[in-house]
């Protein structure tokens, strides 16, 4: 999937989420199990699933590794020693 489908269903959640929380703790949504699962865990794990497939750095870019300047550095974290 492209970037702006997950994107799409993260912010589907977000929506949920928030409406959820307004209506409090004896809200309806949080009352009733089955709109956590579909509203809140099914997006989640659609997610995770789309990243296993895809790279992350095929959808948000090479990060700050990949913008270094020739005289600049990173520290690989895989490299320090004890």
């Amino acid at each position: 999937m492209r970037k702006p489908d997950t994107v799409a269903i993260i912010i589907l959640r977000c929506i949920f989420r928030a409406i959820e929380f307004g209506q409090g703790h004896d809200g309806y949504l949080a009352s009733h199990e089955v709109y956590m699962y579909t509203l809140d865990t099914v997006p989640m794990l659609a997610v995770q699933v789309m990243f296993h497939f895809v790279h992350a750095v095929g959808v948000f870019g090479p990060g700050l590794s990949g913008r270094l300047a020739d005289d600049e550095s990173c520290i690989d974290l895989y490299l320090r020693t004890a």
